[in-house]
């Protein structure tokens, strides 16, 4: 009997504590709420400031972190952001709110990134080796809607507006800056509910994902059949494509891949695209090389770099492809710079030579860069 009342007890205080909790985590996201509405920057990071400066002993402070790193990458100050997002994951109690937090870490962990990155324009003659006619983008779903941004948004919305996660939102950036639809580009999204559908597509709200088999998400066969027979703008099939193109997560990939396996179609990462085209210019006041921060490219880089040339170019049906050391260098990122791998560059040119291909130039040392190969397609292997 004294056993039963010590149980009834302890969770009468378990609740009420629950209670007590909840009413603070209230009056906390009151206080945040209030600091976000004042109209200056200044002042709502002087307000977000005090209010970490009251709660950090507490357990309670991580929303607080988590708004404060909100507030600086708005601002753009980046490494005081991150420094507030990793404290909101530290000290956040749930794993979605953890999550959460740990999704702006990898968001800024980006940008901090692509400011380390030099201007390079040869994105868009990469671009060029892309026929219109004959290229796909695809970009995955994501688990945040608008919906959950703005939960009076219409039941049904066209999809292209619908999906707000920041692989989807990556990919729509990529998209305006190189203009991918004004070049002629058709581009899809792979929804785990509907397949592939086109952006203009209406969706509702839903939880559905290729990550969890219980939610019922789309088979494999119905995304062949999609690919194989369904028709599209006036008559095309997914299947005509010779390139795709995806911004998506590796599960996501693997059922592109799946979709595409009797089409003969090349499937190259999007991402690969985007990380030479997402940058911020130099400061000028500032002298030093961007690249000197920069971690140096290895030779996996200049390998796989190089196969995106021989996709892209076999992709127009071209003959061969004429690269050199310099040119790939710049591509790949570190030259010119004082920490370049030229060297190691020459000799990934070289050892991805195979039968018939010519060296047109090469530099007196042997490893400079004016080294020109003829790579001959398509590829043995």
């Amino acid at each position: 009997m004294v056993k039963d009342r010590s149980i009834y007890w302890n969770r009468f205080i378990s609740r009420l504590r629950e209670r007590f909790s909840s009413s603070e985590w209230g009056m906390i996201n009151q206080r945040i709420n209030a600091c976000k509405r004042l109209a200056d920057s200044s002042e709502r990071l002087a307000c977000l400031i005090k209010l970490w400066e009251e709660y950090r002993v507490t357990d309670r402070d991580g929303m607080v972190a988590y708004a404060l790193g909100e507030e600086l990458e708005n601002q753009g100050r980046l490494q005081e952001a991150l420094y507030y997002y990793e404290e909101a994951e530290r000290r956040f109690p749930k794993q979605e709110w953890k999550d959460r937090a740990r999704s702006a870490i990898f968001r800024v962990k980006s940008k901090i990134e692509s400011e380390k990155r030099p201007s390079l324009p040869e994105v868009s003659k990469l671009l060029e080796y892309l026929d219109p006619e004959t290229t796909l983008f695809v970009v995955s779903c994501t688990k945040q809607k608008i919906w959950d941004e703005e939960p009076d948004a219409p039941p049904y919305v066209p999809a292209r507006y619908a999906y707000r996660g920041d692989t989807f939102m990556r990919a729509m950036r990529f998209f305006e800056r190189h203009k991918i639809e004004a070049r002629g580009f058709r581009w899809i999204i792979l929804s785990a509910k509907y397949g592939f559908i086109e952006p203009w597509h209406p969706i509702g709200n839903y939880d559905v994902t290729f990550h969890d088999e219980r939610t019922g998400p789309i088979s494999d066969d119905t995304l062949y059949s999609q690919v194989m027979y369904q028709e599209r703008w006036g008559g095309v099939r997914l299947k005509d494509f010779r390139v795709i193109c995806c911004f998506c997560s590796q599960t996501y990939m693997d059922k592109i891949i799946k979709s595409f396996r009797d089409t003969g179609a090349k499937i190259i990462d999007g991402f690969r695209l985007e990380k030479v085209s997402v940058r911020k210019p130099v400061e000028p006041v500032r002298k030093v090389s961007v690249m000197s921060r920069r971690e140096p490219p290895k030779a996996i880089d200049f390998q796989m770099a190089l196969q995106e040339f021989f996709s892209l170019a076999e992709s127009r049906g071209e003959k061969y492809i004429d690269i050199t050391s310099g040119e790939l260098h710049r591509y790949v990122g570190g030259y010119p710079g004082p920490n370049h791998r030229m060297p190691v560059c020459c000799d990934v040119m070289r050892r991805m030579m195979q039968a018939g291909d010519e060296i047109l130039y090469e530099p007196p040392k042997g490893k400079g860069a004016t080294l020109k190969i003829r790579y001959y397609l398509p590829r043995l292997c």
